[in-house]
């Protein structure tokens, strides 16, 4: 079973989405100025997946990838903003995905 995880941890929610895939990526939020991420993978995975972060042993097997994953979450945290807006949705969140 899949689980929406949301937080502000910009380089685990990267992690997720590095490997599940942009479809993982499903909601950015902006609240004063701080941007919550929303995924969505299998549940024991991301308590797997949040283990091994936090203890400091995620297996990246490319840093260049994982790089151009934050970069372009950070775009589009940077991109609604600009926008003057306070959120960013995915197609599949829009379909109902992860809520």
């Amino acid at each position: 079973m899949n689980q929406a995880c949301t937080n502000d941890d910009l380089y685990f929610q990267a992690l997720i989405v590095y490997t599940y895939g942009w479809s993982a990526l499903l909601k950015v939020e902006i609240t004063e100025g701080r941007a919550n991420f929303t995924t969505d993978a299998p549940e024991e995975d991301v308590k797997l997946l949040l283990q091994e972060y936090n203890g400091g042993e995620s297996a990246i097997s490319s840093v260049k990838d994982y790089a151009a994953v934050i970069k372009r979450m950070l775009g589009l945290v940077r991109v609604t903003k600009q926008r003057g807006q306070t959120t960013w949705v995915s197609e599949s969140w829009v379909n109902g995905r992860g809520k």
